[in-house]
C-alpha cells in the first residue's frame, strides 16, 4: 500500500483515517464516486460473471421454450383439409296412395279423390367417409304419375327435395313434393319418405335403401 503524503498540520490521527481511506476507496488523489466506481475490486469482477451467467441461463431457457413451443404452434397453424367428397346416383322406383282434397271443389275430382302415383326417385348423394361424415341428399322426382279408378283424373307429382345429415348408415329422407291435377283444379303436396343406406365409405347402398309416397299403401 502507498504511503500517505503528508501535509501541513497533520497528526497521527489524520494519517491513519487518509490511510484508511485510501485502502477502502482507491488510490489517493481520485474523487471519491471515481474511487467507488473503480473496477478494481474483486466483488465488481464476481457482479459481472454472475451477470454473464444469467443472461447465458436466460437466453438457453428462452432456446428451450422456443423448441418446445414451435412444433405446438406449427400444428396449430397447419391447415385443416376437408375431407373428400364421394358423390352417387341412384334411382329407386316409388309408388303410393295420394289422397286428393282440395279446399275449393274440382270439377273433375270433386270434393276429394283418391289415386295410386307410381314413379321413381332420383337420389343423388354426396358424403365425406367416416363415422361423422355430413351427408347430403337431394331427391328428385322422375314421371311420377297416376289415374284415379274413380274419376279418371290424373295426376303428377314432381319437385326437388334437398336434406342433410352427419350420420352414415341408415340416414332418414323426407321431402315435400308438388302435386299437378288436372287443369283448373288446385295444386296440392305430398310426402315422400325412406331412408339411404350410407356404407362407411360415402357411397349408397341401394339394396338396403327404399322410399314410399304417402303412405305407401296402394288402393
Amino acid at each position: 500500500m502507498a504511503k500517505p503524503i503528508l501535509r501541513a498540520g497533520d497528526t497521527w490521527r489524520t494519517l491513519r483515517v487518509r490511510r484508511a481511506g485510501a485502502a477502502h476507496h482507491g488510490p489517493p488523489g481520485l474523487p471519491l464516486d471515481a474511487r467507488a466506481c473503480s473496477p478494481r475490486s474483486p466483488r465488481t469482477v464476481r457482479h459481472m460473471k454472475g451477470v454473464e451467467a444469467i443472461n447465458h441461463y436466460s437466453s438457453s431457457h428462452l432456446g428451450r421454450l422456443a423448441l418446445l413451443t414451435m412444433p405446438l404452434l406449427l400444428a396449430v397453424a397447419a391447415p385443416v383439409h376437408a375431407q373428400h367428397q364421394v358423390t352417387t346416383n341412384e334411382e329407386y322406383p316409388i309408388t303410393g296412395v295420394y289422397n286428393y282434397t282440395p279446399t275449393v271443389p274440382c270439377g273433375c275430382s270433386g270434393p276429394s279423390d283418391a289415386v295410386n302415383l307410381r314413379g321413381v326417385l332420383h337420389m343423388m348423394v354426396q358424403a365425406q367417409p367416416g363415422l361423422t361424415g355430413v351427408v347430403t341428399m337431394h331427391g328428385n322426382l322422375h314421371g311420377v304419375v297416376g289415374t284415379s279408378p274413380t274419376t279418371g283424373c290424373t295426376y303428377h307429382a314432381v319437385g326437388f327435395a334437398k336434406l342433410a345429415a352427419n350420420t352414415p348408415g341408415p340416414t332418414a329422407f323426407t321431402g315435400t313434393y308438388e302435386i299437378i291435377p288436372p287443369p283448373s283444379c288446385e295444386h296440392t303436396t305430398v310426402q315422400v319418405s325412406g331412408e339411404v343406406f350410407i356404407n362407411a365409405d360415402g357411397t349408397q347402398n341401394s339394396a338396403l335403401s327404399a322410399f314410399v309416397i304417402g303412405n305407401g299403401n296402394p288402393l
